[in-house]
């Protein structure tokens, strides 16, 4: 399809493909009548489709036959990157902010439909709205955190008032201690699990409360000192809510009840013990997650010391020397640090070892106590304790993939305990 320049000059043509996603599972959605323009003396890009089904849409635009880098594409309005109806719908892209002085020769617009059941790999709540009972958390969806806009996960948003999350496929795995303790145990269903532990910023934009411990550059590291009732709800004020009992159910007036309420997404929660291992884990089967030899927790629990700690987690040790803990403390010095400051796992996702312990749903059943091997297993229906993993910044021998321990769900003292979040994908 040809068509003149324009003075403004950036489309001298438009063309148009369109593309579906989907699994034999369900059919999925068709997309037709995709359509790329450009108002003349504007540089705002019109794309129109016609879906026959409700879908995720994702969205990607090559000019001269080249792919735009997946970041360039970060000015979107309308229905992109997000769940949207059946019908003829429309986007708009600024290409002008985000693709400026390019003339390009043709453009094509790529509009990908996935099927809800199965939707894109990466999941961004934007809490940007704020903690005001009004306040709407919008949820966009991406092919990939490359495609991440405002240039992907180093940008601080993502750390402050941004919550990413990566698809983790079903699968089984072996659970629990490595020489003993072992169980076998398979999770049905996929899962979003967030890239990083929840912030001190994310936690302010959701609650308005500052509760972390540490204060320099408090914004991008974990928020500590939150209670399992804080995130969740107390069993006291709203029997109700006591898993596995009662299944997923939450307080309203709790971090999760507000992030649910606002953002539409009913099954955000906190882990569950076995999703926990499984993320951490990443397909390895080592204390440590890391290629660190096993033999080498030997040395760990002589000095709190591991050399392949340093690459990938926060703990106690990783400069050679313990340090204090100070509220006023920089991250490189001692305490928490920025999420994200370490590699990631496997699976990408960052900071499972080390930096804060974390909240799981299940019950403490006692250290020697793992779920009996199953499908998607939830631990006990009663106890006094919650359980928390990894062993935040601690000595490398707590720091492992195994390490398990009890907390008071009431507990809201403990500045080395946060969280991190995953919803279940139905």
């Amino acid at each position: 399809m040809k068509a003149k320049a324009m003075k403004n000059g950036l489309l001298k043509a438009a063309g148009c493909v369109l593309l579906a996603s989907g699994t034999a599972l369900a059919a999925p959605p068709l997309v037709s009548n995709v359509n790329l323009t450009q108002a003349a003396g504007s540089r705002f890009v019109t794309i129109s489709y016609t879906l026959d089904a409700d879908a995720i849409i994702t969205l990607s635009v090559e000019t001269n036959g080249v792919p735009l880098p997946p970041d360039a594409i970060s000015t979107l309005s309308g229905d992109a990157c997000k769940a949207v109806q059946a019908g003829n719908r429309v986007m708009t892209w600024d290409a002008g902010t985000d693709w400026p002085s390019n003339l390009t020769e043709t453009a094509q617009a790529r509009v990908k439909a996935w099927h809800p059941s199965y939707p894109p790999p990466v999941m961004v709540l934007d809490l940007s709205a704020g903690s005001g009972s009004s306040a709407v958390y919008p949820v966009f969806y991406y092919d990939s955190v490359e495609a991440l806009p405002f240039g992907g996960l180093t940008n601080q948003i993502y750390r402050s008032e941004r919550l990413v999350m990566r698809k983790i496929k079903r699968g089984g795995f072996l659970m629990g201690r490595l020489l003993s303790q072992t169980r076998s145990m398979i999770l049905s269903q996929d899962f979003y699990a967030g890239v990083f532990e929840v912030t001190q910023g994310q936690w302010h934009k959701v609650t308005g409360d500052d509760p972390g411990f540490y204060t320099v550059e408090r914004d991008g590291r974990p928020v500590e000192r939150v209670s399992y009732n804080d995130i969740r709800g107390s069993t006291a004020d709203v029997p109700s809510i006591d898993w596995p009992n009662t299944g997923y159910q939450v307080s309203p007036g709790s971090f999760l009840g507000r992030l649910r309420s606002r953002s539409g997404l009913t099954k955000v929660d906190l882990p569950t013990e076995a999703q926990w291992e499984y993320l951490c884990r990443a397909g390895t089967r080592s204390i440590f997650n890391c290629g660190s030899p096993d033999a080498t927790i030997v040395g760990a629990y002589a000095t709190g010391q591991n050399p392949w700690l340093d690459k990938i987690a926060r703990y106690n040790y990783n400069d050679g020397i313990s340090r204090p803990r100070t509220a006023d403390a920089l991250p490189s010095v001692a305490g928490t640090a920025i999420v994200g400051s370490y590699l990631p796992n496997a699976w990408g996702l960052y900071d499972t070892l080390g930096n804060v312990m974390e909240w799981v749903l299940d019950y403490w059943p006692g250290s020697d106590v793992f779920p009996a091997s199953g499908v998607d297993p939830t631990g006990p229906t009663t106890g006094s304790s919650r359980i928390r993993r990894s062993g935040g910044v601690s000595d490398a021998q707590y720091v492992t993939t195994e390490f398990r321990f009890s907390e008071s769900p009431g507990s809201a003292s403990n500045n080395n305990l946060g969280f991190r979040i995953v919803k279940i994908i139905d």
